[in-house]
């Protein structure tokens, strides 16, 4: 006798569906996703600058190049807002918040003795774990500037 091979849990009766179990399924991803970042961030904050900056220019340059692509796909989900502008949008907030920030030097810990203070979390920041001066870590070194 040949056949399929069916490897895995078989499922038998109907197959249910709806918001309970959608939703159910939604919060395990979610909870899925979450634990995956968690994960990368830490190992993430153990490389060297020049390691950070190759990724994140890599980043960066992918997403500058699917900028028209995410623009259209935003517009049509949601019904709002213009494709040429997202575009721009989206370029201005891929490669060229990376070009703003090439020379800063987000890695290493700046530490400021007089205040007692680390302006860089040395572990993945977390509802519970986010370090008082957080919003600093992305403010230019002019007092102009605003966040991104």
């Amino acid at each position: 006798m040949s056949g399929p091979v069916v490897t895995g849990p078989v499922v038998t009766g109907p197959v249910v569906t709806g918001p309970a179990v959608t939703s159910t399924a939604a919060t395990w991803r979610a909870k899925q996703l979450l634990a995956r970042a968690h994960w990368a961030a830490g190992a993430y904050a153990g490389y060297d600058r020049a390691s950070v900056l190759r990724i994140t220019e890599a980043v960066a340059r992918a997403a500058h190049a699917q900028a028209a692509k995410y623009a259209e796909w935003a517009v049509k989900e949601t019904g709002f807002g213009v494709a040429e502008h997202k575009v721009l949008k989206n370029q201005a907030c891929s490669l060229g918040v990376f070009e703003r920030y090439r020379d800063e030097d987000l890695v290493s810990p700046r530490l400021d003795p007089a205040a007692s203070i680390s302006e860089r979390n040395l572990r993945p920041a977390s509802a519970e774990s986010t370090p008082i001066s957080s919003n600093r870590l992305y403010a230019s070194a002019d007092s102009t500037s605003a966040h991104m």
